[in-house]
């Protein structure tokens, strides 16, 4: 076909025009996708040319608010599922939602995005106070929510941007009202999250808090206490929610401390490919878990399979000292008490003190020193961290006590130790 025979463009609109008159259903379900994609992506000009048409088809002409709705789950409940069955679905989600604001709230467009599991809305509340408009736009959400769940049986959960001020500004509300379904993770689904600028996580994982918190878990792990390890659970994800609503970073931190306490683990003795292999199937429901009281109820499982593995383990061993030593090798960054070593052994302090001199040659408190000297050794010649830093990392909280311990035991200050090690590398 030669360019010739394609039609002009006017033609082609006002034949739309004309079409429109009679199914305008048909129509408004075909360019809703268009005007959201245009509205959200910030395509002015595009809109400018559809402008005839969504005149026609009596589209809003302001947007002030956008929700994005998704089913909570989806694609757990698609799993296994074929393509026919998710677009089924979301087309479900789609028509419920058209359904309801055509009762609550007329002066809207709703649209799936092509490749997404979400349905965008936009809404025009002109006329209306922005304070006003804002807890409307809540009220409306809520009643849309409810309709959803009650037709599809599902449960859903709703993004509210802020009140957009200008056209201009939809790209940023469709945004946000993105990012507050993140909020999901932490209170859970079928709830109307609205956005809310959120600060920062603080800065990242510090070892030593992490060290502290896995030395409770692998505590409570030896004690075979599940209670205990359950309620260090609770208040570490109730201090973790409070730190950030950001799902990454709780989920990585709880990876990093089950980590160190299956090192513990592994250090006391207890098979390594088997807590290896149990850790990996962790992290992966850890990335799995859609909320964090899921993550939360995987935790408790996990650390009491551990008190499982570890009692089949402790019966066997001939001698409890090992217990002590593992623990000390792992958290040695720790305040590490006498009374706490006994206690984890299920001995008195002084029993424990004759027995582990005998058992091993040394005092507990000997031993607790060399551990800390041998990892300041290890930074000393494997990193460029600056030696008051290490001090503190390998649990030294006074930097001259740390140079004092370091040259009674190596003969060398820890700056000519790292001298020495560079030199003997070259």
């Amino acid at each position: 076909m030669s360019h010739s025979s394609f039609m002009p463009e006017e033609e082609i609109r006002e034949q739309l025009l004309q079409l429109a008159d009679f199914n305008l259903d048909v129509y408004r379900d075909i360019f809703s996708s268009e005007y959201v994609y245009d509205v959200i992506y910030n395509h002015p000009e595009r809109l400018q040319k559809l402008r005839p048409i969504l005149e026609k088809l009596k589209f809003i002409q302001h947007t002030h608010f956008i929700f994005t709705i998704i089913f909570d789950n989806f694609w757990a409940i698609c799993e296994n599922k074929t393509n026919a069955h998710r677009y089924q679905l979301k087309r479900a989600l789609l028509n419920q939602t058209r359904s309801a604001l055509a009762e609550i709230h007329p002066a809207s467009v709703a649209a799936t995005l092509i490749g997404t599991d979400k349905v965008v809305v936009l809404m025009e509340c002109t006329g209306m106070p922005e304070q006003e408009a804002e807890q409307y736009s809540y009220h409306c959400a809520e009643l849309l929510r409810d309709h959803i769940m009650q037709k599809t049986t599902f449960s859903v959960s709703i993004g509210v941007s802020n009140y957009c001020r200008t056209p201009s500004a939809a790209w940023q509300a469709y945004e946000q009202s993105f990012r507050a379904l993140s909020g999901s993770f932490v209170l859970g689904y079928a709830n109307i999250l609205k956005y809310q600028q959120k600060e920062p996580s603080s800065g990242g994982f510090r070892e030593n808090e992490v060290s502290a918190i896995a030395k409770r878990f692998a505590s409570a792990v030896c004690s075979h206490d599940a209670e205990l390890c359950r309620q260090h659970v609770e208040h570490l994800f109730r201090r973790l929610t409070i730190i950030t609503t950001d799902e990454n970073y709780i989920k990585s931190y709880v990876v990093l401390v089950l980590s160190e306490v299956v090192q513990y683990s592994i250090r006391l003795g207890m098979d390594a490919n088997t807590l290896s292999h149990q850790l990996v199937v962790m992290i992966q429901t850890i990335f799995r878990s859609g909320t964090i009281a899921k993550l939360q109820e995987g935790t408790i499982s996990f650390l009491a399979e551990l008190i499982r593995a570890n009692e089949r383990y402790t019966r066997a061993l001939a001698d409890r000292m090992s217990v002590a030593r593992a623990y000390m090798e792992q958290f040695h960054v720790e305040n590490i008490s006498l009374s706490d070593l006994a206690q984890l052994c299920g001995y008195s302090e002084a029993y424990f003190c004759r027995l582990f001199k005998k058992t091993f040659g040394h005092t507990y408190s000997d031993f607790l020193m060399e551990c800390r000297i041998a990892h300041a050794k290890q930074l000393l010649q494997e990193t460029g961290n600056n030696i008051s830093d290490i001090a503190e990392e390998t649990g030294f909280h006074s930097f001259s006590h740390f140079c004092v311990c370091f040259r009674k035991r190596t003969g060398k200050t820890p700056s000519e130790y790292r001298r020495t090690c560079l030199a003997d590398s070259m």
